[in-house]
């Protein structure tokens, strides 16, 4: 017998057995979580990525048909046609004629380009930019889907939102909370002016 001894039993040969399949089982017990959050993750993906492609494909094709009635409404007014004129705007009385004063259709002949479109309840607002002399100008138009097209209307009262005022140290600034991005812009402008006249 002596020192160099070595035995073992089935005691030994069935711990060793266990913890071998204890170890593998644990390796195998976390192979389908993996596999079922790496496929949750990768459709969770594509549904993003396809909604944004939807999503952009609309609003290019929101974009293209403002352009296009940008397009009709510089047609109208080069050529003097009044009835292409009123198909292209809302039949409102008082706003059509409102849109006949020079302030008003001065934009559509200075190829205006759509900066920005965002349905809104029965049609779309769109930024538009153009340039008169050097300096760049911008205005948001509603159209209102009439069938399948678009026409001009007046911006729907909600679109503006509440009043709001703040507190300037020259008084005070009250204007509706879609302006409120320009409050910094306004207060220098009038702190310029303001500063000139003192």
């Amino acid at each position: 017998m002596g020192l160099d001894f070595d035995w073992t039993t089935n005691d030994d040969e069935q711990r060793e057995a266990v913890l071998l399949s204890t170890g593998s089982r644990h390796k195998h017990s976390w192979r389908p979580w993996l596999i079922g959050i790496t496929t949750v993750v990768i459709l969770a993906l594509g549904a993003w990525i396809g909604y944004r492609i939807v999503e952009q494909r609309n609003q290019a094709a929101l974009e293209q048909a403002a352009q296009a009635y940008q397009q009709l409404q510089q047609q109208a007014i080069t050529s003097h046609n009044g009835a292409l004129f009123q198909s292209v705007n809302a039949a409102a009385p008082a706003w059509l004629s409102a849109q006949l004063q020079p302030r008003s259709w001065q934009s559509a002949l200075l190829n205006p380009q759509i900066l920005h479109v965002e349905p809104h309840i029965h049609g779309l607002i769109a930024t538009i930019q153009w340039r008169h002399q050097a300096a760049l100008q911008q205005r948001d138009i509603f159209y209102a889907w009439r069938k399948n097209t678009l026409v001009q209307a007046p911006i729907p009262v909600d679109y503006w939102g509440d009043i709001v005022t703040v507190q300037q140290p020259w008084g005070r600034l009250t204007m509706r909370e879609v302006d409120r991005p320009w409050v910094d812009e306004i207060t220098q402008f009038v702190n310029h002016h303001f500063a000139g006249m003192q």
